[in-house]
């Protein structure tokens, strides 16, 4: 069944926050349930992702899950001001053995254009990355606490 599922929230301030911080708890399982175009991703481990962006967009950015067109990659879409990012394919860093226990995961903001006066918001957290596609693992799982933004750095220019 298509969706739409619109992306960013207004914003009013000149917000330019320097990282997001979180507690995270969840579980990467193993792909056991894929649309056709993505079989092959049966039996390797989900996606886990997370991203945080600050835009210049006019409105919220709609993605219509039957017009790829309209899909977007924060890395790569146009209007993002500054992006905090992190999949677990690529950042293993954040990969946890502990599934019991709350982890503290503080994701720095890249800011492409620091003048720029951003107007949207947008936060997204997913333990299965592809579930767009309707590909993902029945034992992936997450959950979220304490989300902040962060807008001081300390002496060795790390978020406090």
């Amino acid at each position: 069944q298509d969706a739409l599922v619109y992306f960013g929230q207004p914003i009013t301030t000149n917000a330019k926050p320097v990282a997001l911080r979180f507690k995270a708890k969840y579980n990467i399982g193993i792909i056991d349930k894929s649309d056709a175009a993505h079989k092959h991703l049966e039996g390797t481990p989900d996606l886990l992702k997370i991203f945080f962006c600050l835009t210049d967009w006019k409105e919220p950015h709609c993605v219509d899950s039957s017009d790829k067109s309209t899909f977007f990659d924060p890395r790569t879409a146009n209007g993002i001001l500054g992006l905090g990012y992190f999949d677990s394919d690529n950042n293993k860093e954040f990969i946890v053995e502990d599934t019991t226990a709350w982890h503290t995961i503080t994701l720095p903001i890249e800011w492409k254009n620091p003048d720029a006066v951003p107007t949207h918001i947008v936060a997204t957290f997913t333990c299965s990355g592809y579930g767009d596609y309707f590909t993902g693992s029945t034992n992936s799982w997450m959950y979220i606490d304490d989300v902040e933004l962060l807008y001081d750095l300390d002496d060795n220019n790390e978020p406090k």
